[in-house]
């Protein structure tokens, strides 16, 4: 298919000896270079529609199964991506990709991806399952399973600048040294997140399902359960930021249009934070938090570097062992108290109120005035 064509594909197979190349490039690009059953290059606008078919086993050295340049507008309807490597680069099963032209990344294209199965892909960098970079990505209701990378994003990576969307996906069973089933990497980058099951990742380093290392994420309702993290965060590691609270970079974790407030529970980490571990600009609307385990500690929750304000927003709208009353005092006696930071709230609670020692500093001003 040149550049400008429309390639579809309904139903049948694709593996790694059946492939399909669709650049009009001059260059002579094997199999296992990109895309090891399908290669849809960059150029002119295309487009790709597929249904229900079945692209499996690929070994590529980036987008073991298939590999998607810029400027393509992909519309994949049910099928099969399973079983691909890349082995060198990023994207086991899909890689979605943009090149640099004249020293700029170019705007991608669209990858609307629906009630498609992706699974057992294995990535030697990022995105075991699925590499987004510089697309525009639409997943729904689509099945991420077992993705394995050497580093980031076990499922999914989404090194973006656009805003991507993941809606009612079961996500589970990633593995990889951070962010084990999604990590968000680019500082422009949005990603939204609504209504979905992400489950049961493992990571040797930290953030046992997600990690959002930069950019904004947005947590919409759903569960986010029984991650393993080696260090640190056993399911949501909100790094969004870093270590700035001036950032423009944020985490959000908030209840859906139904006030389903999401589930997060059963979070293991081996140092800090057993489900949610929190550096830089956060805002912690709504959540269940559950049952999680650390070995250090923030059984459920640590916050390093938070502000003050952060800390009570996230006292005020989760639910756990705090009654509202029992919040209520807390937020009272933290205002008058003045505390805020990590040191302060590591310390015990001992010292007079603000407002006291103030009102005695004015008598004394004012007897001493006599």
């Amino acid at each position: 298919v040149y550049n400008g064509g429309t390639f579809h594909l309904h139903g049948g197979i694709l593996d790694g000896s059946a492939y399909v190349y669709t650049d009009q490039s001059t260059d002579t690009k094997s199999y296992n270079y990109y895309g090891g059953a399908l290669y849809q290059g960059g150029g002119n606008t295309k487009v790709l529609n597929m249904t229900a078919g079945r692209l499996m086993g690929g070994t590529a050295q980036s987008g073991g199964t298939a590999f998607f340049s810029y400027n393509n507008q992909l519309n994949i309807t049910g099928g099969q991506f399973f079983g691909g490597t890349a082995d060198v680069d990023n994207g086991g099963n899909i890689r979605l990709y943009s090149a640099k032209v004249s020293g700029a990344y170019q705007t991608a294209g669209v990858f609307n991806l629906s009630n498609a199965s992706v699974t057992g892909g294995n990535a030697t960098t990022a995105g075991g399952n699925l590499y987004i970079h510089y697309y525009t990505a639409n997943l729904t209701n689509c099945y991420f399973d077992g993705g394995t990378t050497g580093d980031y994003g076990g499922n999914i990576n989404c090194a973006t600048t656009s805003t991507d969307t993941i809606t009612d996906c079961r996500i589970l069973n990633g593995s990889g040294k951070r962010g084990a089933n999604v990590y968000v990497a680019a500082t422009s980058a949005t990603v939204k997140l609504d209504g979905n099951l992400v489950t049961m990742g493992t990571a040797t380093t930290y953030s046992g399902n997600i990690h959002a290392g930069n950019g904004n994420i947005d947590i919409v309702g759903g569960e986010i359960s029984f991650g393993t993290a080696g260090s640190y965060a056993g399911n949501i590691s909100a790094n969004a930021g870093n270590v700035s609270a001036t950032s423009t970079n944020y985490t959000r974790i908030s209840a859906d249009e139904e006030g389903n407030a999401p589930l997060i529970a059963g979070g293991t980490a081996k140092t800090y934070g057993g489900n949610l571990y929190a550096v830089g600009v956060l805002y912690l609307d709504a959540a269940q938090l559950q049952n999680g385990a650390a070995g250090t500690l923030g059984q459920d929750i640590y916050l390093a570097k938070a502000s003050k304000q952060g800390r009570l927003e996230i006292s005020r709208n989760i639910t756990g062992d705090i009654s509202m009353e029992e919040t209520d005092v807390l937020e009272n006696y933290v205002l008058c108290q003045g505390i805020r930071g990590k040191k302060a709230w590591s310390e015990l609670f001992t010292r007079r109120r603000v407002v006291k020692e103030a009102q005695e500093e004015q008598i004394t001003k004012e007897w001493e005035a006599v």
